[in-house]
């Protein structure tokens, strides 16, 4: 807020109007604006640059060939591929141990030998499962169709499309993931997880 707030300023005082979207370009002011008052902080020459540098990155949201960089909506221009894959695989390990555990504990109900602390972690475990699926779905969601999977990133109609299904194949199994509590769905999360790591390798 103060960043903007001293851009607003900047360009008061050096006569410009607006800081253009892309390549955070200044034009030129066509309306005459106010001069500032006399208590008005005045800037050095390096604080300017730091104020409109600033304002050009908030104000800068994408470059010529219309690729979105950035994992969030803001956009902030963060990516971390591999640490997205390395958190989609780790939701899938704690998917695949839930319910393994959770079938361990029912076992042991069925031998007449399920205390309540087992019936505790018997949820535990599956509202954990269920927490970890829509992790998944989320980050293949926001992360990556939202900002990753571009049309213009493909070299062709085929590949993207290819990636589509790569990604909605991972969605779904974790969907499945979460109605069952057959470890097979986790080995099919874990096969479409492998297709998708190597397009973020």
């Amino acid at each position: 807020m103060m960043l903007r707030s001293a851009a607003t300023k900047l360009s008061r005082q050096v006569g410009y109007s607006k800081f253009a979207k892309n390549h955070a370009l200044i034009r030129t002011a066509t309306i005459s604006t106010v001069a500032p008052k006399a208590t008005t902080a005045s800037f050095s020459r390096s604080s300017a640059l730091v104020a409109v540098a600033a304002a050009s990155l908030l104000l800068t949201i994408s470059n010529n060939d219309n690729k979105t960089r950035m994992h969030c909506q803001v956009p902030c221009g963060i990516f971390d591929d591999p640490g997205m894959v390395s958190e989609v695989k780790q939701a899938a390990t704690t998917v695949r141990k839930a319910m393994v555990q959770s079938n361990t504990l029912y076992q042991n109900e069925n031998k007449g030998s399920l205390a309540m602390i087992d019936l505790n972690q018997v949820v535990r475990w599956i509202a954990t499962k269920e927490e970890h699926c829509n992790k998944i779905i989320h980050l293949m969601g926001d992360y990556c169709l939202c900002q990753r999977v571009k049309r213009a990133s493909f070299a062709s109609e085929a590949d993207y499309f290819q990636a589509l299904e790569i990604h909605h194949k991972v969605m779904q199994a974790a969907m499945r993931a979460k109605q069952t509590m057959d470890v097979k769905a986790c080995d099919e999360l874990d096969h479409a997880l492998e297709h998708l790591s190597k397009m973020y390798s």
